[in-house]
């Protein structure tokens, strides 16, 4: 038989005290009996078992059935260790750290949450019109949106930069839209006063209208 684990996580498990490990997003083959017993006991973390005929799009299908059911584990793993300590408050016992594993669990789901949440095309569509609506000048300050959302989507597509960044370009284009994001909120919110940025690679302090025009 040939088990796969589609998740993102390597998962141990033990058979008549044997240890069996199935690392992220690989398959590995076992006898029948051993199989079986695998996926009776470890089903809920996402490991499925393919059979003759899964190849391509069965096997696809299999796999997202296996990350929703790794998904479900990890969200009920992180509700018990919650509700653990909410027991422990209330007969007023003290708390109980979270291990790494919860941790882990815990900062995927409210990443997946918020990407979840985020039309990322409208957001970069609302960005761009509000910064052209006060005519920033994107030259002078370097920020470029579209160029970020690339990156921001190549990674989560695909895992890995399309194009290679050097650790400078992105730590720049990263400050300078979040300046260009500053600048305009300071505007929104009345703001007519000095600030302090770099231009052309130069700490420089400038008035924000010098920068921003509302048309």
């Amino acid at each position: 038989m040939i088990l796969l684990n589609p998740t993102n996580e390597e998962i141990s498990v033990t058979f008549h005290g044997l240890p069996l490990v199935f690392k992220a997003g690989e398959k590995l083959k076992v006898k029948d009996s051993v199989g079986r017993q695998v996926i009776h006991n470890y089903e809920n973390r996402g490991i499925v078992s393919l059979e003759y005929g899964d190849e391509g799009a069965g096997e696809m299908e299999k796999a997202e059935i296996g990350k929703e059911k790794n998904k479900v584990f990890k969200t009920k793993q992180c509700i018990n260790y919650n509700q653990i300590n909410d027991r422990r408050k209330q007969s007023g016992q003290p708390f109980i750290d979270p291990s790494a594993q919860i941790k882990e669990y815990d900062k995927e789901l409210i990443k997946n949450r918020i990407l979840l949440a985020l039309d990322w095309e409208r957001l970069n569509s609302l960005l761009i019109n509000l910064l052209n609506h006060y005519e920033l000048d994107q030259e002078k300050l370097g920020f470029d949106f579209k160029t970020l959302i690339k990156i921001r989507n190549d990674i989560a597509h695909s895992g890995q930069f399309r194009k290679k960044y050097s650790k400078r370009d992105l730590i720049d284009l990263i400050n300078n839209n979040k300046l260009g994001l500053q600048i305009v909120l300071l505007k929104e919110l009345g703001y007519d006063g000095i600030i302090v940025c770099k231009i052309d690679k130069r700490e420089t302090k400038i008035k924000i209208d010098e920068l921003i025009k509302v048309e």
